[in-house]
């Protein structure tokens, strides 16, 4: 009995060594190697992790090198700035579908803002020209005293300077505020094509989920096939949407093919948008017409049933 105990003694100070691994790897001379530690050309060539039967137990991967770090380092700010512009686009989305309930609302936004842009570009020709003419004046003072063979004043000559200064400034106001009027342009634009990418999401998922409907209204879809067909339909689409919108196109992108918006109360416009459906890409046709009475008696009529139906004949019939 006292052996046995001293047997569960020992045991339990000197536990049982664990079963040894060993590494194998290919040496620069494509030799297998095989060593019972990790040795810095197994880390750099990568090594299997062997337990001591020989069984196979671990493949590691080999060191990246620092020219691999870097690039990893490269593809993960590339992955979080792609997830931040992620983000804002989300914000952005919510603004627009919050701020606009039409293109047409985004289009007032826009003027105006073109409108006071006009205004300070107004002000700024109109202080340019004071100063001109302020200019002209005092060079005109600084011209008579050097015809008298007097010295100029000091002070004339400063009015004089000081005046070129801020005709310089104004210049320089006016090319900012031009750029500033091309950046509201190309933003506006950008939330217009944007807006309608999102309404056309929202009128297929609608459309699909009232799938047992007949009529869709001034709304038209067609499923492309692949993506060789789908250019083919926006091509169609860009045609079809010249020869009967009232109004001129104003924007063609790989996305939206928009025209005018409808100014008087027989005026039609379209839009075509490409969106992702469940399965493939969707050409999305919406009709719009004027906000008036008649202008939605307008959107009613057979006319516009025919418009709509029209384009998905005109694919079928091209394809």
């Amino acid at each position: 009995m006292k052996k046995l105990l001293s047997f569960i003694l020992i045991c339990a100070l000197f536990p049982i060594a664990e079963a040894k691994n060993y590494y194998r790897f290919k040496n620069s001379e494509g030799q297998i190697i095989v060593v019972d530690y990790v040795t810095p050309e197994a880390l750099a060539s990568g090594y299997e992790v062997l337990n001591a039967e020989g069984k196979l137990i671990q493949r590691v991967s080999p060191a990246k090198t620092i020219g691999e770090l870097e690039e990893e380092k490269k593809r993960q700010k590339e992955i979080e700035k792609a997830k931040r512009d992620h983000q804002r686009q989300l914000k952005r989305d919510a603004e627009l579908l919050r701020l606009f309930a039409s293109v047409n609302d985004i289009t007032r936004a826009r003027e105006a803002q073109m409108q006071g842009i006009e205004q300070r570009k107004e002000i700024n020709v109109n202080e340019r020209n004071l100063l001109l003419s302020n200019l002209e004046q005092l060079q005109g003072r600084a011209a008579d005293y050097e015809r008298l063979g007097t010295k100029v004043p000091d002070k004339l000559k400063q009015n004089i300077v000081e005046t070129q200064k801020q005709i310089n400034q104004r210049i320089n106001t006016a090319t900012l505020i031009q750029q500033e009027k091309e950046n509201i342009a190309k933003r506006f634009e950008k939330d217009i094509i944007r807006f309608k990418e999102l309404q056309a999401k929202r009128l297929a998922h609608r459309l699909d989920r009232d799938a047992k409907k007949n009529d869709k209204g001034t709304v038209a879809i067609y499923d492309c096939e692949n993506n060789e067909q789908c250019g083919k339909i926006w091509q169609l689409a860009q045609v079809y949407a010249a020869n009967n919108a009232t109004g001129k196109l104003e924007i063609i992108t790989d996305t939206l093919i928009l025209t005018a918006s409808p100014a008087t109360e027989s005026d039609i416009a379209l839009s075509f948008s490409k969106v992702p459906g469940r399965h493939q890409t969707q050409v999305v046709l919406e009709i719009s017409c004027h906000s008036s009475d008649a202008g939605t008696q307008l959107c009613a009529s057979s006319h516009i049933r025919s418009v709509r139906d029209g384009f998905i004949q005109l694919v079928e019939k091209q394809l």
